[in-house]
């Protein structure tokens, strides 16, 4: 899918664990305004359900596992995010729905811009009347 792609992260270690770097303009395709995190969701209920229409972001599963479909309003694909060495990243004009999570989930989200409650639409009717 155009608006969405998994990016892998290059992990490091030795006897002593595991390293993931992430900077921003190299394995983050933005400059990083907003960094926010989820847990404590049970396996029954989604999130998101929205779409962002000016900010790009990027999702990692810190621990567990969780599953976001992604939908630019004429194809629509689901990811398996489970392993923090990948992340799931989306476009602008992507509507995202979360869901699946495992009990232990811990997922990480980067933004590319500070939050504007101005920028979702969480109704889906008026998002594929917005990318149409």
């Amino acid at each position: 899918m155009e608006k969405a792609r998994m990016l892998c992260f290059t992990e490091r270690g030795d006897s002593r664990g595991m390293l993931i770097a992430l900077e921003e303009a190299r394995e983050i395709p933005f400059s990083i305004a907003r960094i926010y995190y989820m847990y404590g969701m049970t396996s029954d209920l989604s999130r998101g359900n929205h779409a962002n229409m000016r900010s790009r972001n990027v999702y990692i599963v810190l621990r567990g596992s969780c599953v976001i479909d992604v939908d630019n309003g004429d194809e629509y694909e689901s990811f398996l995010l489970d392993s923090p060495a990948k992340g799931l990243y989306c476009e602008p004009r992507t509507w995202k729905v979360l869901h699946h999570f495992s009990e232990d989930c811990l997922l990480l989200a980067l933004s590319d811009i500070y939050y504007d409650a101005g920028e979702y639409i969480n109704d889906y009717e008026q998002f594929l009347q917005a990318v149409r």
